[in-house]
């Protein structure tokens, strides 16, 4: 068992694409190992989440990991070779200095670039941002005006759905567009 915060192991495992520690303990010690790992409000939760995707890592045959989130919901399996993918390095100064005074930090620059990588997809919602940065959706709508105000994100459409409720502006994280022409 081990604990670690969430932004360290979104870091270590590249968004969650890849866990080194299989490969590395099948080249080093030649044991497999089937890992779960659990995200939750609080430590029993998490603990319960992890035991669940533990299960369906044996289930699916070993040598591969899980993850079982707040809601429930499962990534997985996670791949045990090094991803083809880079994560993507900012240092464009003029790129970081709007997105510092718009109030975009560095863990959330990376939590956003981890999730590009991971799934291409650059258009979310604040319902979908405030999940991945892990704030509230006040906190998210708060967020996005700063960025739009300072050209990080733009507003690209509507989502219409099928409950009641106002249609939900999508954005698009237009600040990756303008890495990708530095690169």
């Amino acid at each position: 068992m081990f604990v670690t915060t969430r932004g360290i192991f979104e870091r270590e495992t590249r968004g969650y694409q890849y866990i080194p520690i299989l490969t590395d303990a099948k080249r080093s010690l030649g044991v497999s190992l089937s890992i779960g790992i659990g995200f939750g409000q609080t430590a029993n939760e998490a603990g319960t989440h992890a035991r669940l995707a533990l299960r369906q890592a044996k289930e699916f045959g070993g040598d591969i990991c899980f993850i079982v989130r707040e809601d429930r919901s499962v990534i997985g399996p996670v791949e045990m070779t090094h991803p083809m993918v880079y994560e993507l390095s900012v240092t464009d100064e003029g790129l970081l200095m709007r997105a510092q005074k718009a109030g975009m930090t560095a863990s959330y620059m990376s939590k956003l670039m981890a999730q590009v990588s991971r799934l291409g997809k650059m258009e979310y919602t604040a319902q979908e941002l405030a999940s991945i940065l892990g704030v509230t959706l006040r906190s998210s709508h708060r967020i996005l005006l700063q960025w739009l105000d300072a050209e990080l994100v733009e507003i690209v459409g509507v989502e219409k759905i099928s409950s009641k409720g106002w249609p939900r502006q999508v954005y698009r994280l237009s600040f990756v567009d303008e890495l990708e022409k530095i690169r």
